[in-house]
């Protein structure tokens, strides 16, 4: 490009930005503007992230009590565990409108950043120092706020579950009257249904697993005792649910490859419920009902199973 040109070019550009700026009521952009707004943005991003430390501290605090909770599971009454319960549901939602503001106010920042960056290239072309980094750091930051609305909301989604299932618990210790008392194929039927069907709460599937541990000790079905402790054991655990779904994924490649009823393919049945991946959900879904055949030879009838697995085909559809 001749000299002439580049200078003709060069003139254009600035005619039509002075003629932006002079139509549209363009602000000045300078040097100290852009380190004003780069000052007020970092002041910003430290209040949003605040904002998530301290309610990923509360969803810490929620997620830890709920885990004790479940170990207590098999022994606590349904009223003395609702009403702890029924505390907590609106603390959840407290917290859940303060993260969508905060979300809303990293968006808006990550924008502003955005706009800023493109700003210091274009017109004034003397870098800020760590603008670029509070940048890319403000996109970081809406996407942690998002992952911890979503634990959230499937922690809010299992209390409320867990505050309506005063009909399941009585349901689950009238099965476990059952099995002793002359009825056992229909209270099998109860405790498998709740302890490996789809979409029960931890607590729940806690107790009907604790009276099928109790079931399998006394009629010495040590293989399937040993099945459901682990399960049991597995359930009392405090789970990260973050990368849930890259979980569920192994969980299907595991059931395939194993004879036996992994822990890792009993995380599946605990918590595919809570995937937004549909796909992945109805595929799992034939994978369960696969999973819980494996309790057939151990349960020594496959009448008991036939509930759960057919309520994990309605699933699938």
């Amino acid at each position: 490009m001749s000299p002439k040109f580049s200078n003709l070019l060069k003139s254009l550009s600035a005619g039509i930005a002075r003629d932006a700026r002079s139509r549209f009521d363009y602000p000045e952009v300078t040097e100290a503007s852009c380190q004003r707004r780069f000052e007020e943005a970092r002041t910003n991003f430290s209040k949003v992230q605040k904002l998530l430390q301290a309610n990923q501290r509360r969803l810490d605090d929620h997620q830890s009590w709920l885990a004790l909770e479940n170990k207590r599971a098999e022994e606590v009454t349904f009223d003395s565990l609702r009403q702890r319960t029924e505390i907590r549901v609106p603390r959840i939602e407290a917290s859940l409108v303060e993260l969508q503001l905060a979300l809303q106010a990293a968006q808006s920042l990550s924008h502003q950043c955005s706009r800023l960056l493109l700003d210091v290239q274009v017109l004034i072309k003397s870098p800020i120092a760590g603008l670029k980094t509070l940048s890319e750091k403000t996109s970081s930051l809406a996407e942690a706020i998002t992952r911890a609305s979503d634990q959230l909301r499937v922690l809010k989604d299992d209390l409320t579950s867990l505050i309506a299932g005063e009909v399941a618990w009585a349901q689950v210790d009238k099965a476990g009257l059952q099995v002793f008392s002359g009825f056992e194929s229909l209270g099998l039927t109860q405790l498998i249904a709740y302890g490996y069907g789809p979409g029960h709460p931890i607590s729940l599937r806690i107790r009907a697993l604790a009276r099928l541990r109790d079931w399998a000790k006394a009629t010495d079905c040590l293989e399937f005792e040993a099945t459901v402790e682990s399960h049991l054991a597995f359930c009392k655990l405090e789970r990260n649910l973050a990368d849930l779904g890259e979980t569920l994924a192994e969980a299907a490649v595991e059931a395939a490859s194993t004879s036996t009823f992994s822990t890792r393919e009993f995380f599946a049945v605990c918590n595919l419920s809570k995937t937004n991946d549909h796909v992945l959900a109805r595929d799992l879904s034939l994978v369960c009902i696969n999973s819980i055949s494996k309790l057939i030879p151990l349960v020594g009838k496959a009448e008991p199973i036939w509930d759960a697995q057919f309520s994990w085909f309605n699933e699938s559809l």
